[in-house]
């Protein structure tokens, strides 16, 4: 497996996880974080779950990470690997940028110590 076929099933993985949230407005309040999503009947509903430690800090990471947002970061990372450019020295550059996208999954057992940037 190259560097950018391990980065590629990982953006892939990301997105699938994101796509099975199912939440598109994510909201933190207090001790709750919210977030509307398809019910069984396709309907939309409210769901939220209370936060009991570090409710201000957790609350805003989870809802800084919905779906959605998910989902757009794995489209960036995805042009950035599907363009690699013809010019040596941007191809370079552009090695050294994958692998260090690549490094966030460096606990994934396909990870590959040499592609420690």
């Amino acid at each position: 497996m190259t560097r950018t076929e391990f980065l590629l099933a990982r953006i892939a993985e990301d997105e699938e996880t994101a796509r099975a949230a199912d939440g598109t407005r994510w909201l933190h309040e207090d001790k709750v974080v919210s977030f509307e999503a398809f019910g069984p009947d396709g309907d939309w509903v409210d769901a939220s779950s209370p936060l009991s430690v570090n409710t201000r800090d957790n609350g805003w990471h989870i809802v800084n990470w919905s779906p959605a947002r998910v989902l757009a970061e794995c489209e960036a990372k995805r042009r950035i690997v599907d363009n690699p450019p013809a010019d040596w020295d941007a191809h370079v550059q552009w090695e050294e940028t994958v692998d260090i996208l690549a490094a966030v999954y460096a606990d994934h057992p396909d990870y590959r110590q040499e592609w420690r940037p």
